[in-house]
């Protein structure tokens, strides 16, 4: 199945809803008989339809991916004074709701204290294996390195969340809500992309696994109802985690780091110090990778090594 056609039709959305009240909208990729299950969280700001990138790898380990809308993007309701440490529970009612006794959890970039989240709160009875992918990390780590923007909204948003949700709606958001003119969102994404380095723009140039499509879909829908749940996910990532990594207790072979040496969303220097934190983790750099480069060419390899963990 072409995962471009998947982010496009939405085909595989459903939705829980939650003992308080709240949708929790999840798409399921990958293998329609699984032997293996995994929680994908996206990245920022982005959406459920992110897990089309890792469809066809996922099915060839055969494993399904079930990726979630965190609250107030996508279909999730806006929760407005969540933590980082709510999202256990969010995911561990999605686990009850579909039987799944044992699973990973696997998270690309914003996703990445998520599921630092999860293994810190849950059991690796139910929680087997994790995975961060070009994860971000607190930025009490340094961001040196790291692009303008990404800076200015870490230091702009715990304070004036609904600045950055203004910002982040005028530059993306109303162009992606724009279905008249389309071609208005393209550039704008567009240009965001050329502006990366260069194996990153390359990713979006070659359309690597149809790339260009999952994306516009997958930004759209994060954006459909506006920027304040990601305006409030920055906040979140831009203020103290609720817990700190060196509290965070590693089992062997359950918590693997990889990480491009070319990444500037996230500076390899910020995952190495977390990494030390973390010890008992594998942490892994690829020296010619860069963000989105690691997470789109590195997908077959980074699920066989969650399904060899799953397998442990």
């Amino acid at each position: 199945m072409d995962p471009a056609k998947i982010a496009s039709q939405d085909l595989n959305s459903k939705q829980l809803v939650l003992a308080d009240g709240r949708i929790l909208s999840y798409a399921t990729f990958g293998a329609s008989s699984p032997s293996h299950y995994a929680f994908y969280f996206h990245s920022f700001p982005a959406s459920r339809l992110e897990g089309a990138m890792l469809h066809d790898a996922a099915a060839t380990h055969g494993i399904q991916l079930i990726a979630v809308d965190r609250p107030g993007m996508g279909s999730s309701t806006f929760q407005p004074q969540r933590r980082i440490l709510d999202w256990p529970l969010d995911v561990t009612a999605l686990a009850d709701h579909l039987q799944i006794p044992q699973f990973a959890c696997i998270g690309s970039s914003g996703g990445g204290p998520y599921v630092i989240a999860c293994y810190h709160q849950m059991p690796r009875t139910r929680l087997k294996a994790a995975m961060i992918v070009a994860g971000i990390w607190p930025k009490v780590l340094g961001t040196q390195g790291m692009l303008l923007e990404s800076r200015v909204m870490l230091a702009l948003a715990p304070w004036v969340p609904g600045l950055v949700a203004a910002g982040l709606d005028y530059s993306l958001g109303r162009a992606a809500r724009d279905t008249e003119h389309p071609e208005v969102y393209i550039a704008t994404v567009s240009k965001m992309f050329e502006s990366r380095p260069g194996v990153d723009g390359d990713v979006w140039r070659d359309d690597v696994g149809g790339f260009r499509d999952i994306v516009l879909a997958n930004t759209r829908e994060a954006l459909k109802d506006g920027a304040t749940g990601s305006a409030h996910e920055a906040k979140l990532f831009g203020s103290d985690w609720g817990f700190s990594l060196d509290e965070v207790k590693v089992q062997e072979n359950t918590l693997v780091i990889w990480h491009g040496g070319l990444d500037r969303n996230v500076p390899p220097a910020m995952a190495e110090k977390a990494s030390a934190l973390l010890p008992g983790c594998q942490f892994k750099l690829f020296p010619e990778d860069g963000h989105v480069s690691l997470i789109v060419r590195q997908a077959t390899n980074f699920l066989e090594q969650v399904k060899m963990m799953l397998e442990n």
